[in-house]
Formats: C-alpha cells, sequence, structure tokens
C-alpha cells in the first residue's frame, strides 16, 4: 500500500475516533527541559507574531507525525512520539489553568476519546509502561498538573520527564497575561501543524522508523534489540505481547543504566569477551542460531540472568547485617561509575559464589573495585584507554579462570608503583576534560555521604567554584591577574564540587557571593557532602583551596584502601 500523506493540525490529529499506542520499538518519553523549552519558546514566537498582524494561514510546522493503523483498532506512533506526549502535557496544563469554560472545552478532547454512555472515557495517548501509569494518573486526571511539584521526583524516567515538562508548560502558560493564554491554547491546536504520514504495514513502519533514527539521535540499541529479538523469536502474537511486557517489567526495575549493564554483560558472555564493530544489537542477535534457541534464552535464561543482576544491580542477598549490606550496595555503585563493564562477568560469580558468605562478598568486591578504578583512573600507562580496558579485562579472566577468590588478594592489592600512581590523579591539576573527573567525584560524594547512600550519577555535572576563565576582578585580584595561576589553582580538586547541569549553567563564571547564594537556595551544601564548605565560607580562597584538595586526597586514598597498601 502506498504511502498517504497529508497536512494536519494538532486538532485535527487528536480528533481521530481511534487511540494512539506508542510503537513497541519505540524509546520511552525522554524529552528534557531544553527540548521542552525549545518548543514552548518557538510556539510562543509564532503566536506572537500571529497576534501582532493576523494571517488565516500562519502555522508553526511540528514536523512529520509517522503512523500505522493497526488492524486492532489504534493507530501506532512509529515516529513522533515526544513531540506528541509533549503536547499532551501542555494541553493538559492549559486545561487546569485558569482558562475560561471554551477554552477548557477545546482541550479536553485531545486529551480523552469521547465515552460511551455510563463508561470512563479513553486517553488518546498509550505511552509505555511506566510512563503511561503517570500520564494517566498525574497528567491526564483533570486538575492534576496543578499539584505534579508536590509530588517530588520520580524515580521512574519517563515520569520525571512529564512531570518536569508539564510544570514547564504550567509555568510558562501562567507568565503570560491572562486574556492572551485561551487564544494561545486555540492557536496552538488549530495552527500547530504536522505532515502526517500513514504506512500499511508493520514492516513498512519498522523500515521508516530506522530510516528516521538514522537522520538525527539514533534509537538506542536495547530498544531495536527488544523488538528485533522478539520478532525473531517467534511469530505468535501473544507469545509476542508476553515477551513485550516481561521487558518493559525488567525496564522499569532496572532503570536505563541498568538496563544498559545488563546487556552489556549478556554481550560479554554471549561473544565470550570479543570484540566487534558492529551494532550491539546486531551481535547479541547473531549470537543465537535458530528461533527455538532465541525463545528458549526469552523463556528461560532471561530470567535466570535477570535474577542475577538483581543481585549485581543492589545487593538482594540474604543479609541480616544492615551495614554490611549497604556496603556491598555503595560497592556495586562504585564499579557501576566505572565506564567499562569488564568487571561484569567477574562480579556476577562473585554474587553467585558468595550468597551463604556475605563477608567475603564485601572483601573481594573491595578488590575488584580498587583494580577497575586503578585502570579507569590510570593517565600515565602506556597505551590507549581501549587498551587499559583489554588489560584489565584480561585480569578479570585470568581470576574467574581460578576458579576460586582465595588467590584474589595477591592480585587485587596494587604495587607500591601502582599506589602511588593511583594518589597522582587527585594530587596534580586536573584536567577539565578528563574523562573519568564527574565518575571520580560522585565517587568521592558517595564515600563522604556514607555507605548506603543515593547519589544518582545522571543529575550531576563538575562545577569548578573558582572558574577556569573568570572576569571579575573579585576573582582575579587575589591572584595577582595571573590567569596560569588561576587555571592552576581551579583545576585542583579541592576546587571542584557536584551540582545539577542546570544550576551549573546558572552559576556560570559568577563571582563567588553570587554563587554561594544559588546554591544555598537549591539546598547544595545540605545536600551534597562535597559542597559542604559553601555553606561555612564566606570568601573562597587559594588558601581554603589547597586545603580542601589535602582533605579530599586524605578520602581519595581511605575510599580504595590505597594509602595503607603504599606502606
Amino acid at each position: 500500500m502506498p504511502l498517504e500523506i497529508r497536512h494536519v493540525s494538532l486538532m485535527q490529529l487528536l480528533s481521530r475516533p481511534l487511540p494512539f499506542h506508542m510503537a513497541r520499538y519505540q524509546r520511552r518519553y525522554e524529552w528534557g527541559r531544553r527540548e521542552m523549552e525549545q518548543l514552548l519558546s518557538d510556539l510562543g514566537e509564532v503566536f506572537d507574531v500571529h497576534r501582532s498582524a493576523p494571517a488565516a494561514d500562519a502555522y508553526h510546522f511540528l514536523g512529520n507525525i509517522i503512523l500505522f493503523a493497526h488492524p486492532e483498532g489504534h493507530f501506532e506512533v512509529v515516529d513522533g512520539q515526544q513531540r506528541l506526549t509533549s503536547l499532551t502535557a501542555l494541553m493538559a496544563a492549559a486545561r487546569d489553568a485558569d482558562l475560561d469554560a471554551a477554552t477548557k472545552a477545546v482541550c479536553a478532547p485531545l486529551l480523552y476519546l469521547p465515552g460511551a454512555p455510563g463508561k470512563s472515557p479513553m486517553p488518546r495517548l498509550k505511552l509505555h509502561r511506566g510512563d503511561d501509569e503517570f500520564l494517566r494518573a498525574h497528567i491526564l486526571a483533570d486538575g492534576q498538573t496543578a499539584g505534579l511539584e508536590s509530588l517530588g521526583k520520580q524515580s521512574h524516567p519517563g515520569a520525571e520527564c512529564m512531570r518536569t515538562n508539564t510544570m514547564l508548560a504550567r509555568s510558562w502558560l501562567l507568565d503570560r497575561p491572562p486574556a492572551e493564554r485561551a487564544e494561545y491554547v486555540r492557536f496552538v491546536a488549530e495552527h500547530g501543524r504536522f505532515v502526517e504520514i500513514q504506512v500499511g504495514t508493520e514492516d513498512d513502519a519498522f523500515r521508516i522508523f530506522e530510516t528516521v533514527n538514522s537522520r538525527g539521535r539514533p534509537i538506542a540499541s536495547e530498544d531495536v534489540l527488544r523488538y528485533a529479538l522478539i520478532e525473531y523469536a517467534t511469530d505468535d502474537p501473544a507469545r509476542r505481547d508476553s515477551y513485550l511486557n516481561r521487558w518493559d517489567e525488567m525496564e522499569s526495575e532496572l532503570g536505563p543504566r541498568g538496563m544498559k549493564r545488563f546487556i552489556s554483560g549478556w554481550r560479554t558472555r554471549a561473544t565470550k569477551g570479543a570484540r566487534f564493530k558492529q551494532a550491539l544489537h546486531r551481535t547479541l542477535l547473531d549470537s543465537f542460531t535458530s528461533p527455538p534457541e532465541a525463545r528458549g534464552f526469552l523463556d528461560n535464561q532471561l530470567s535466570a540472568d535477570l535474577s542475577i543482576f538483581r543481585e549485581i544491580d543492589s545487593a538482594d542477598i540474604a543479609l541480616d547485617d544492615g551495614p554490611l549490606k549497604r556496603r556491598i550496595d555503595t560497592l556495586l555503585r562504585s564499579l557501576a561509575l566505572v565506564d567499562f563493564d569488564e568487571w561484569l562477568p567477574i562480579v556476577t560469580e562473585v554474587m553467585a559464589r558468595g550468597k551463604h558468605a556475605p563477608e567475603r562478598v564485601a572483601r573481594d568486591l573491595a578488590r575488584v573495585e580498587r583494580l577497575a578504578w586503578f585502570f579507569y583512573l590510570s593517565r600515565e600507562d602506556k597505551g590507549t584507554y581501549q587498551d587499559r580496558r583489554e588489560r584489565f579485562a584480561s585480569l578479570m579472566k585470568t581470576v574467574a579462570g581460578s576458579g576460586t577468590f582465595d588467590a584474589l588478594p595477591k592480585r587485587s592489592l596494587l604495587s607500591v608503583e601502582q599506589c602511588t600512581k593511583m594518589r597522582e590523579c587527585v594530587q596534580e591539576r586536573l584536567d577539565p576534560k578528563w574523562v573519568p573527573l564527574r565518575s571520580l567525584m560522585v565517587r568521592l560524594e558517595m564515600a563522604l555521604a556514607g555507605d548506603g547512600a543515593m547519589v544518582v550519577r545522571d543529575d550531576l555535572t563538575i562545577e569548578h567554584v573558582l572558574p577556569l576563565r573568570p572576569k571579575a576582578k573579585s576573582w582575579l585580584a587575589p591572584y595577582g591577574d595571573d590567569l596560569a595561576l588561576v587555571a592552576a589553582t581551579a583545576e585542583q580538586i579541592g576546587n571542584l564540587c557536584l551540582v545539577s547541569a542546570e544550576l551549573n549553567t546558572r552559576l556560570g563564571n559568577q563571582i563567588y557571593a553570587n554563587k554561594r547564594r544559588l546554591m544555598m537556595q537549591h539546598n547544595v551544601p545540605v545536600t551534597s557532602p562535597l559542597a559542604a564548605d559553601i555553606a561555612r565560607q564566606m570568601a573562597w580562597t587559594q588558601a581554603l583551596i589547597q586545603q580542601r584538595s589535602r582533605w579530599l586526597q586524605e578520602v581519595f586514598c581511605a575510599t580504595f584502601d590505597i594509602a595503607a597498601a603504599s606502606a
């Protein structure tokens, strides 16, 4: 069947009699603040121009939306999930804002299909598991968007993106003059335009989806893998749905980082450590020689692997000793900060063999952690980053091949030279572009916060309190306007702390008093041990940076137990 292409407004698109379901191979909702702010800004600019000079043919192009009319009675969204969900959030925020009844009547049909007598209306959108529950309960439900801030941060990443972006839309609407809000909402509904592309078959839909995603941000390998593996394993629709539901539950449980680590561990076992240039999902699919083999994996091995991985991702073993369990959790999260997963197979064995000896698990994990971080941080080793990874992988294979962890101490205690090299990582100037820097600072934050403390790496960025390139006299004068000295001081570990990306942007190169005020407003010194000095210090001096550097060097050595080993 040929493609059907037409121009439609948002209102025309969402006035169809069928709901919109996200295609199974779509990633979850993940638009951040930047994308949502850009959408709101673009719509606002076009609306302002139209308001000053009304034109019947005025429109804002919202991009392509690719649909497949599924035989089961819904439109499958092949491409356009992020925009469609974001616009739905905007309309829900508008419905709950202080708008007239006529405008609320415009919003309501864009959110729900008309319900049959005596039945609840059906949502226009159906998202993936985790996203969909939040959409129904907190976005689509009447009046709920006004209370999103009180919900607090959501553990599910898609839900948190929806919460943040809906609050942005609500705030943006309420900042506009009341007289303009209703007019703006109607403008978006009537003049926001898509190019709608309908495809005739599901195979066409998937082919177009892969083509569309190769232009911009590629679809994540795990998303393609999920769909392609299940399609390869079985033609039975009921069985496919069962596998997809299990996979969705797994993604919700492990989260994005856990899912990537899980698949990385699977790849390591499937390929026996061999390296391939082809895509991750293709490497894994090629490891199955037949559909029954893939089906057997989905029926049996997937559950077994997931059970083991749960223990790796969080020490889900029978522990009565709370402090010891928190210690093991901390070590596992520390390893997750290392940007390569050759440690994963050896840790799998540590956890599997040590279920009834948690003290040994903690001891062996500490040794693996020390080795992993040595190879990760060792900047002076000859060879490339890839060479260091392979050397670590080789050592892990040797340890695993011994069949026992009793011999591990000899291999995991770093030599005096290696301990010295580790300490030098934090004694010299730190290159701001050094790949492990953020991971290292998160690890120190974890150590200062104590075993078991939850530190989310993805939310944090490095903040140089003394800017690398300051312009203010209050920064430059104490250094005699010597920019080289300023840079050398700014790159010491004692000048660093961790803040959110949003706050980091706001801090910029401002003077210390302004930075301190903003950090205090965001409660950073209270929630972040690395930034505690911000609350106590009225000035950020070279002497303070040097004092903090010595303190963090001590924390570093204690965290990885390298001071005693070098004695």
